[in-house]
């Protein structure tokens, strides 16, 4: 079983593309590090496999399931750049776009 799957992934910005077509499989067990330069696309790919960002195209799948399943969610974490943080929202838009990545319920539902 891979561990993370990836088939032509692509995250544009404005029109620009970060990942063009990006394809990556890496096993269970395996340890693989991100290394290029400035505006490469490593920290755009960490954050969509994370559920940060969402592809502009492509599949990522995680141990086997889709990346957006939320079990698969519970296993995963990155530390990206900075603590998490989305930036200019306050913190009780971070919390909700947390609970929206957990599939987490609002109170009262």
């Amino acid at each position: 079983m891979n561990a993370i799957e990836i088939q032509g992934l692509k995250k544009s910005f404005r029109g620009l593309y970060a990942l063009d077509g990006l394809n990556m499989t890496v096993p269970v067990g395996a340890i693989y590090g991100f290394i290029g330069e400035n505006g490469s696309g490593k920290s755009t790919t960490e954050k969509l496999i994370c559920g940060h960002l969402v592809p502009s195209g492509g599949k990522i799948r995680l141990f086997g399931k889709k990346y957006t399943d939320p079990g698969v969610r519970a296993r995963v974490g990155a530390l990206i750049e900075n603590t998490g943080c989305f930036p200019n929202s306050s913190i009780h838009q971070n919390l909700m776009m947390q609970a929206i990545n957990r599939s987490l319920r609002k109170r009262g539902e």
